[in-house]
């Protein structure tokens, strides 16, 4: 028995030092709802919570720290869910500004006085298509 209350507070103070740890080494943005930050502050949040609760567990109360931790990394979890989906929606949103910028900007080529600008054009086409070819890498199966 003393045993055992060794192994958790050993284990306890391990992964608050791990939180603690993550939470000063990853470097922080501005942005507080970038998934990558967020993500970082949830691993470093639930690290320590967790092992203050691991400190705190006793035999009577082991299932309910149990389920607290596993509640914790289930909101966590959510939390970055959450953050990723936001990030996914900016893009999406960034889409139709892009296709804008390059429609003007192919218009403004078709609008030059170049004498070459077919052979301009099939050209630029060509070279972003092997770079898309190129980003995008073999076929997967």
């Amino acid at each position: 028995m003393n045993a055992t209350r060794s192994i958790r507070t050993i284990f306890g103070c391990a992964v608050v030092g791990c939180g603690i740890i993550w939470s000063i080494m990853f470097p922080k943005t501005g942005e507080i709802l970038r998934p990558d930050f967020v993500l970082s502050v949830a691993l470093g949040i639930g690290l320590i919570v967790t092992g203050i609760l691991c400190l705190l567990m006793t035999r009577s109360r082991a299932a309910l720290l149990v389920l607290s931790i596993l509640f914790l990394w289930s909101v966590l979890t959510n939390v970055v869910f959450l953050s990723l989906l936001r990030g996914s929606l900016e893009i999406v949103q960034d889409i139709p500004a892009m296709e804008s910028h390059n429609a003007r900007y192919w218009l403004s080529i078709l609008e030059s006085n170049r004498e070459d600008k077919i052979t301009y054009l099939s050209f630029r086409l060509k070279q972003m298509i092997k770079e898309e070819k190129e980003m995008s890498g073999p076929p997967k199966r």
